[in-house]
């Protein structure tokens, strides 16, 4: 572990300058990993939890962080930021508060207070003295009834040292179409297995890189891959895990969106993957349940299933989980790992497996070898789940999309149009409402659309961008115009 940790510092110590340049000019999303400094010792972070777990608008909140240092440092100083998710993408980071922590017998424990005044999605920075930044995404409840959101799983490549699939890349293009309200992946976001030091590293930095292009938050479950476990006891790569934990936070938790909830699990802790009867994780989520038996629908995700094919799991913890979800009434449970699409329901529960964003497939599309994802959408206490394969949108604007044009056309096409079969069921092409149909306008006093409706403006310094919503029926294609009205000449 020291030699991982001293590869760690040099790393960042290397990136450092050009970091903070990205994180200045470019976007705030490359903050977490470029605020650090140097120091002869080790620290891991041991722990992230927050009271209360359910983060509403107006009420204070504790952060807490525990580090286990080793070296000569008798103190942590950390730099609170806040930076909030919108349509405009993400907001400059705002320094809330710097707190000077003691190390007492190697342990620093920082509790940062909290109150947000607004709902959504925020990304929280903790930047240190000690050469460890953390990025921790949370949810302030909005209490919407009504919302819609992505689920995926195993975008990670064919082989070590191959780059993001593009596939992926064509995901996260979709994704901004659709505009849900955010985005989970289901773990295996890196092919992570022999990989170590820097080559790690890169591999976690380039899936970062890939993400940033998504308009809406993304939430992430840690698959095998992320942590290079494997089926017996003890196995994992802790450095691995590390980096995860700095990039993108807890390993597991929940959050609520109105009156549904939502949990993230880690089926892949290192040391103790692929167990949870009896461990913290799984204490922790009978627990959660209990607390939230009230909210209706309760969803939850994670990378090894449990149901449809279960991999790794002893029959022990398979018969606890699934009597778990059972008794508490979940509504859905999606999981990745096997790379492909499967639904099956099991004791009153459906499972999914959507192992399908960009990694080899695991068999023949009628098998349910499709690269795809699922649109969830919520209303109230009834929710929909929706199949899509990837590669199903075509946008085509005329003339150039580019600012320059006082007339622009898009023609929007959703070529999913007839029912497939798919591990033994049909699924059908269901509309498609898309509300992220991007339209690059020269400035202007207003702005008509014709074939959707205006979502949202964005005024830059030479131009405007002007989202659309349109409904796309299976198999056809809307035609959206948009008019940008001048002002009038005197």
């Amino acid at each position: 572990m020291h030699g991982n940790n001293l590869e760690l510092r040099r790393f960042i110590n290397l990136i450092l300058p050009v970091a903070l340049f990205l994180t200045i000019v470019i976007t705030p999303r490359d903050f977490a990993i470029s605020h650090s400094s140097n120091g002869n010792f080790q620290v891991v972070v041991k722990s992230i939890t927050w009271e209360p777990e359910d983060i509403t608008v107006g009420t204070s909140c504790i952060i807490r962080i525990t580090l286990k240092c080793s070296g000569e440092a008798r103190y942590v100083e950390t730099r609170f930021y806040v930076v909030k998710y919108s349509l405009d993408g993400l907001s400059k980071p705002t320094r809330i508060s710097t707190l000077v922590t003691p190390i007492i017998n190697g342990i620093a424990r920082i509790n940062v207070s909290w109150k947000p005044m607004f709902p959504g999605f925020y990304r929280l920075i903790f930047s240190t003295n000690l050469s460890v930044s953390i990025r921790q995404t949370i949810f302030v409840n909005n209490g919407y009834k009504t919302f819609r959101f992505i689920v995926c799983g195993d975008c990670r490549p064919a082989r070590p040292n191959d780059p993001i699939p593009e596939t992926f890349k064509k995901l996260i293009n979709v994704v901004n179409l659709i505009r849900p309200d955010f985005l989970i992946i289901a773990g295996d976001l890196i092919y992570g297995y022999h990989a170590r030091g820097r080559n790690l590293e890169r591999q976690y930095l380039e899936f970062d890189k890939c993400i940033n292009a998504c308009i809406v938050p993304v939430i992430t479950a840690v698959g095998n891959h992320d942590t290079k476990t494997g089926r017996r006891h003890g196995s994992g790569d802790p450095y691995a895990e590390q980096l995860y934990i700095r990039l993108y936070g807890r390993l597991y938790y929940s959050f609520n969106v109105g009156n549904t909830h939502i949990i993230i699990l880690d089926t892949d802790v290192v040391g103790s993957a692929v167990e949870i009867k009896g461990t913290e994780q799984g204490l922790w989520l009978e627990n959660d349940l209990k607390q939230h038996g009230s909210c209706n629908p309760i969803f939850v995700i994670m990378h090894r299933p449990v149901v449809g094919s279960p991999s790794g799991w002893s029959r022990e913890d398979i018969e606890y989980l699934t009597n778990l979800f059972t008794k508490h009434r979940v509504n859905a449970v999606f999981q990745g790992h096997i790379h492909l699409y499967r639904n099956i329901s099991y004791r009153g529960v459906t499972y999914y497996i959507t192992g399908g964003a960009g990694a080899p497939l695991g068999g023949k599309p009628i098998n349910g070898g499709i690269h795809h994802f699922l649109l969830v959408e919520v209303n109230g206490s009834s929710f929909k789940v929706k199949f899509y394969p990837i590669d199903v949108i075509r946008v085509h604007y005329y003339p150039a999309n580019n600012g320059r044009h006082y007339v622009v056309n898009a023609s929007v096409s959703l070529l999913f149009a007839t029912p497939i079969k798919v591990s033994g069921k049909y699924v059908r092409p269901e509309p498609l409402r898309l509300d992220g149909v991007r339209f690059i306008m020269p400035i202007a006093i207003g702005y008509v659309v014709e074939g959707g409706r205006i979502v949202k403006v964005i005024r830059r310094q030479m131009y405007c961008i002007v989202y659309v919503s349109a409904l796309v029926n299976p198999g056809s294609t809307r035609n959206i115009r948009i008019i940008a009205v001048r002002e009038p000449e005197i």
